[in-house]
């Protein structure tokens, strides 16, 4: 059996195939109930038009086109119907494939994000729903009187349902946000300094979503917007606030790039490190960030040793022959050169250091390293604090020499991408792999990989 066959995980694959069908069924179920349900729903909805056409004395006609037109109306309104029954057995289809992928941490934040938008995107509904009649009194309007408002069936549903979701999209953005604070993407501080952009884009989209020139609906949405982005934002910085509590490191979000932090000034005795850079990580700004965080350990008054290579193999032998004689190794690049650390390390008891410069930084990411801020990292490094994590060992059949990962293992699909990625220069950055994705084909036959694993011993 080949590697790239080897890998290919058929579990994962009938999992998603199974849930998929389970989904579906569900909301073919629903959206049969959805076709008695369907009468009522869509007078509901005919209801704005037919007030607001009262209200100004004109009248209004809902037409179709075809004769399939009235079938295939109720038909799509049926589906709408179906997929919001059967929203809590696809939601717990998604929820049951992707837990086991998570860490606990996640579950709790995946939990509270869903909790938060649900409310939050039917509350955006709801005030779409009071909104809607004024929108459409306004257009009416525009008819004279004793005339009559001809509207095609499918452009009036798609109408409503458009304003109903881009208010509800609306207010579920501030949770998004909030998101990416958890996953260290994004911090309070950063979005607080631009909030005049953030707010000219409450009202830019207010304009946008809401169709009539009058105002009210506009600063309604764009008010609306504007608060909960206000406490997001809150969220956010206390969010930070709370993780630098929580940090053993100082917090250098506040300091510029060249301004030296006290952990850098401290120094007590002169050390060794040894530096190993991948040039062409984080499309080719691994080679100044190395630059960078070298001339950062170097100021501090330290040796510095650079062991950067032409091959990642044979930078690998050059800090195996050095790693017991410096005080630590540190990698500049992404999380394919952590992965080269953690294997030159691993059971010598000399620390690793990271300084995140590549496209994937999981790594740097889930320890809550600083990410493509050389100096930064650097300071963190001569700090001294060094923190114990897990490695997994994995050893082939044929008895190889066995190789470690602090991060990920790819075993799957995302392997063979990784490997295809790996071997093309060209393009830089994410979008290589994301070309590696397309070129790999969909219906190669999947192979089951059964693991042996035993229980690790603490080195």
């Amino acid at each position: 059996m080949t590697p790239r066959r080897a890998w290919r995980s058929a579990s994962t694959c009938a999992s998603l195939r199974n849930r998929l069908v389970k989904s579906a069924l569900a909301v073919v179920v629903g959206a049969i109930v959805g076709w008695f349900l369907s009468e009522r729903f869509y007078a509901l909805l005919l209801k704005p038009i037919t007030d607001s056409a009262a209200a100004n004395g004109s009248r209004v006609s809902i037409n179709y086109a075809d004769p399939f037109g009235a079938f295939n109306q109720r038909l799509a309104v049926a589906g709408l119907i179906g997929v919001f029954l059967a929203s809590p057995v696809w939601l717990w289809q998604f929820w049951a494939f992707i837990t086991p992928g998570l860490t606990r941490k996640e579950k709790r934040y995946s939990v509270g994000f869903v909790a938060a938008a649900l409310p939050l995107f039917l509350g955006g509904c709801t005030l779409a729903w009071f909104v809607l009649p004024k929108a459409l009194e306004f257009l009416n309007s525009f008819v004279p009187a004793g005339g009559t408002n001809f509207i095609t069936a499918n452009v009036y549903f798609s109408f409503v349902t458009r304003i109903v979701l881009a208010f509800g999209i609306a207010f579920v953005i501030p949770v998004v946000l909030v998101g990416l604070n958890l996953a260290h993407l994004l911090s309070g501080r950063n979005v607080l300094k631009q909030w005049r952009i953030l707010v000219f884009s409450c009202f830019l989209f207010s304009a946008v979503a809401t169709p009539t020139p009058e105002v009210t609906s506009m600063l309604l949405l764009a008010g609306s917007m504007c608060l909960l982005f206000a406490v997001a934002v809150g969220v956010c910085l206390l969010l930070d606030r709370r993780r630098a509590a929580d940090s053993d490191e100082p917090d250098y979000d506040a300091l510029p790039d060249d301004e030296a932090s006290p952990s850098s000034l401290s120094t007590v005795q002169r050390r060794r490190f040894a530096v190993v850079v991948n040039p062409t990580s984080g499309r080719g700004a691994g080679r100044r960030m190395g630059a960078r965080a070298t001339a950062r350990l170097a100021a501090a008054g330290h040796d510095v040793v650079d062991l950067t290579s032409q091959t990642p193999a044979e930078a690998e032998d050059r800090a195996r022959s050095l790693v017991h004689d410096v005080d630590a190794l540190v990698v500049v690049g992404g999380d394919g050169l952590v992965n080269l650390g953690v294997n030159v390390v691993a059971g010598t008891g000399t620390p690793l250091g990271v300084v995140a410069a590549g496209t994937g930084n999981d790594v740097a990411d889930s320890l809550g390293l600083p990410v493509s801020r050389p100096e930064q990292a650097a300071d963190v490094v001569l700090a001294g604090h060094v923190r114990e994590v897990d490695a997994v060992r994995r050893t082939d059949d044929d008895h190889r020499t066995p190789r470690w990962y602090a991060g990920v293992l790819c075993g799957g699909f995302d392997a063979i991408v990784n490997e295809r990625a790996n071997g093309w220069v060209w393009p830089r950055g994410r979008m290589r792999y994301n070309l590696a994705i397309a070129r790999e084909p969909a219906g190669v036959p999947p192979a089951a990989v059964p693991p042996r694993g035993s229980t690790a011993s603490r080195g």
